[in-house]
C-alpha cells in the first residue's frame, strides 16, 4: 500500500470530511494498498520491490510535493503533501476506493473499515479494486503509526471509476461485482455521480476523469459547506439533474463517533444488506413500448435500478408492448418482472405475457425481433422464470411483455430485472 501524510497549507477543514485532502492528492499520485500480501495475492516480483520501497522516511524531502496546478485550472493551490510510502503497480485495475481519515478523539475504525472491504471481496474482485488512504492529521506520530498498522500494496495509476468511503464504512460482500453489474447496464448513459449508500459522503461514485474537476471544486467551496453537501452541487453543475442512487445500498456506516470534536453519531442507512448479491445484470439494451407513457415515467426507468424509479403507462389495451433489445445477443438465466408499487396495487398488469425473441431485423420502427416464444404468464402482475437458458435453446436478442386483455387501470411496470449467464469456469 502507498500511505501518506499531507500538509496543507493555510487551510482548515470544516469537519470531520478530510475529503478534500483526499481528492487533491488523487490528481497526481495515487496511493494503494491490498491487505493480504502474505496471502498469495501479490506476485513475488511486486512482494520483493514492496519489501524494498514501503515505507518512506518522515524526514526526507524527496517525498514532499506541492500541488502548482490541477489540470489546466487556472491558479494556483496552496497544498503540500509527503508519500509515506508507496510504489507504483504494474497496470491499471477497475475501482480506486479512496478513504481519508484523522485521529478520532474517541474511537477508531479505519482498520476495520479496510479490513471489511477485503473480506467483503472475493479473490477475482481484489484483483479489479485498489485502496487509497489519505492520512490527513496533522500528527505525524499518528500517521506514521498507521502507516505500521495498514501495509503493503499501492500504484501510480488512476483507474476507470472512483468511489469515495468514509473511514468508518462496512461493506455488503461482493460489492464490487454489485457495481461493475450497474455500470455495465448504464452504458452509454450520462452520469456524473452514482449513489450506492445515501448517507453522507459513502459510496458516491465518479469517473476519474471528472476528479479534477471535483478536487478543483471542493477546493474552492469547502468553506463554505461540508463536502458532502458540495456534491449534490457538483453534480449538478456538470449537469446531472437527478439523483442516482441504487438500492440495496453497499456500505453501512458503523462508527459511533464522529471525528468532529468526538460527538456520537448513530446514523445507519436501513436500506443496506450484507448479502447484496441478487442485484440484477440488465445488459445494456433499447427499450421501447407503445402505451401511452405518463409524464415522465418513461419505458427506460423500468429498466433501471435507481431507487424510485419506474414506468407508468395509460390503461393499454390488447396487443400493446413493452419491448428490451439488447445490444448484442445474450444468454439469460433468469428474468423478474414486477408490477404496480404498495401505493398504487391495482395498477398492475392483469393479463400479459412474457416472450423472448432471436433474428432481429432493422425495420422503419428500428430494429425488432422477427421470432418469438411465450415463457409464461403473468400472475398477480409479476411474472418469475428461472433457467430461462436451459429452457429455449438460442441467445436472446428482445424480451417482449405483451398485453393479452384491455384493462381499465394504469399500469406501473416497477422493475424489469434479468440476470445473464455467467461463462463457464467464472469464479463468484
Amino acid at each position: 500500500m502507498r500511505l501518506l501524510w499531507k500538509s496543507v497549507d493555510k487551510m482548515r477543514c470544516l469537519r470531520k470530511r478530510s475529503t478534500l485532502p483526499v481528492l487533491t492528492f488523487l490528481l497526481t499520485a495515487l496511493l494503494f494498498f491490498n491487505l493480504y500480501m502474505n496471502d498469495g495475492y501479490v506476485l513475488e516480483g511486486e512482494k520483493r520491490q514492496l519489501g524494498e520501497t514501503l515505507i518512506h522516511p518522515s524526514s526526507s524531502d524527496r517525498y514532499v510535493h506541492t500541488f502548482k496546478d490541477l489540470s489546466n485550472f487556472s491558479g494556483s493551490i496552496n497544498v503540500t503533501y509527503r508519500y509515506l510510502a508507496g510504489i507504483p503497480l504494474s497496470r491499471k485495475k477497475y475501482l480506486t476506493i479512496g478513504l481519508a481519515s484523522v485521529k478520532r478523539k474517541k474511537g477508531s475504525y479505519l482498520l476495520e473499515t479496510i479490513k471489511s472491504i477485503f473480506d467483503q471481496s472475493s479473490y477475482e474482485e481484489l484483483k479489479e479494486i485498489v485502496v487509497v488512504v489519505h492520512l490527513a492529521d496533522f500528527a505525524l506520530a499518528w500517521c506514521e503509526n498507521v502507516v505500521q498498522e495498514i501495509t503493503r500494496k499501492f500504484a501510480h495509476h488512476i483507474i476507470h471509476f472512483y468511489m469515495m468511503l468514509e473511514d468508518d464504512v462496512r461493506c455488503s460482500r461482493n460489492f464490487l461485482t454489485a457495481l461493475k453489474k450497474v455500470i455495465t447496464s448504464r452504458e452509454g448513459s450520462y452520469w456524473v455521480m452514482m449513489e450506492f449508500s445515501k448517507l453522507g459522503y459513502i459510496g458516491k461514485l465518479y469517473h476519474s476523469r471528472d476528479l479534477p474537476r471535483l478536487a478543483h471544486f471542493l477546493l474552492m467551496f469547502y468553506q463554505e459547506m461540508p463536502c458532502d453537501w458540495l456534491l449534490i452541487h457538483f453534480r449538478g453543475l456538470l449537469a446531472q439533474k437527478d439523483v442516482i442512487r441504487f438500492k440495496p445500498s453497499l456500505f453501512q456506516h458503523m462508527g459511533y463517533y464522529s471525528s468532529y470534536k468526538g460527538v456520537e453519531n448513530k446514523l445507519k442507512d436501513d436500506d443496506f444488506e450484507e448479502d447484496s448479491i441478487d442485484i440484477p445484470d440488465n445488459p445494456p439494451a433499447g427499450i421501447y413500448t407503445n402505451i401511452n407513457v405518463f409524464e415522465n415515467y418513461d419505458a427506460t426507468k423500468a429498466y433501471s435500478s435507481i431507487v424510485d424509479e419506474y414506468f407508468w403507462g395509460k390503461p393499454p389495451c390488447t396487443g400493446d408492448f413493452f419491448i428490451i433489445i439488447f445490444n448484442k445477443s445474450t444468454k439469460i438465466s433468469r428474468i423478474k418482472i414486477v408490477t404496480g408499487t404498495e401505493d398504487r396495487q391495482n395498477d398492475i398488469l392483469h393479463h400479459g405475457a412474457l416472450e423472448v425473441g432471436q433474428k432481429s431485423v432493422e425495420t422503419k420502427q428500428g430494429r425488432q425481433c422477427t421470432s418469438y416464444i411465450t415463457l409464461g404468464e403473468f400472475k398477480v402482475g409479476n411474472i418469475e422464470i428461472n433457467d430461462v437458458d436451459h429452457k429455449i435453446g438460442f441467445d436472446i436478442e428482445c424480451v417482449r411483455i405483451v398485453v393479452t386483455a384491455s384493462q381499465k387501470e394504469w399500469l406501473i411496470i416497477r422493475t424489469i430485472s434479468l440476470w445473464t449467464t455467467p461463462p463457464v469456469g467464472q469464479l463468484m
